[in-house]
């Protein structure tokens, strides 16, 4: 089911919006950033990436305009992926299009109760920790 959603809204988003569900991820991760910015090796931990890969994708992402790097201000050596103003659009239309998938595909099939227990065994899961 997963593989089906993440497909479905992979193309749906990259049809309408030319933004990938990589991107996708990208984007709203720094959306929740403080101050809409993160480290780049702290990005690349957060959407699950190597290093070079996040580089690659930062390196698309910089070309179209929706996110920009700067060096860190409070190290040099390092720099930091920031969301741009387009960035920011682009992303809140790929997420009302991103939510509605979600919701059709899988939340509609739910009944309140389903979802209550669901999201228990979320909250029980987040609560043990996670395996490495």
């Amino acid at each position: 089911m997963h593989a089906s959603i993440v497909r479905e809204v992979d193309r749906r988003l990259g049809d309408a919006h030319g933004v990938s569900v990589r991107w996708y991820d990208v984007l709203s991760t720094l959306d929740e950033a403080p101050g809409r910015q993160l480290r780049m090796s702290a990005l690349a931990e957060n959407v699950v990436l190597s290093p070079s890969r996040l580089t690659r994708v930062v390196e698309r992402l910089e070309q179209v305009g929706l996110v920009e790097r700067r060096t860190d201000e409070r190290d040099a050596r390092a720099s930091n992926a920031v969301l741009t103003e387009v960035g920011l659009r682009t992303l809140r239309r790929a997420r009302r299009m991103h939510h509605e998938i979600v919701r059709r595909r899988f939340l509609s099939l739910l009944s309140q109760a389903e979802m209550r227990q669901l999201g228990m065994l979320w909250r029980e899961i987040l609560e043990r920790g996670t395996v490495d």
